[in-house]
C-alpha cells in the first residue's frame, strides 16, 4: 500500500499505518503495523500497544516517531516508551 501510494503521487517517501483494536473495548489497546516506503528501501514494524483510552493517540505517536527515526537513519526496531516487549 505504501509503495503504491508513493508511486501514485510521485513522492520520495510514503507511510502506511494499519491500526487494529484488540477487542470491542477501547481500553485494551490494539496492534499496529507500519510500513515506510522509499525509492530504494521498505521498512516495516509491528507493535502491540496497551493502555487506556489514549492507546490510539500512542499509536499515532508511534507512527510519526517511526517515520522520524527512519528519515534520520536511526532505524525503526527499538521499542518506544508506551510499547511492551
Amino acid at each position: 500500500m505504501a509503495q503504491a501510494a508513493r508511486h501514485e503521487i510521485a513522492a520520495r517517501h510514503a507511510l502506511a499505518p494499519l491500526i487494529l483494536s484488540r477487542s470491542h473495548r477501547r481500553d485494551f489497546g490494539g496492534s499496529i503495523h507500519v510500513v515506510i516506503s522509499a525509492e530504494d528501501n521498505v521498512a516495516s514494524r509491528r507493535s502491540l500497544i496497551y493502555g487506556g483510552r489514549d492507546w490510539a493517540t500512542h499509536a499515532a505517536e508511534l507512527v510519526l516517531d517511526l517515520l522520524r527515526r527512519y528519515l534520520q537513519g536511526v532505524g525503526v526496531a527499538e521499542l518506544t516508551d508506551f510499547e511492551r516487549a
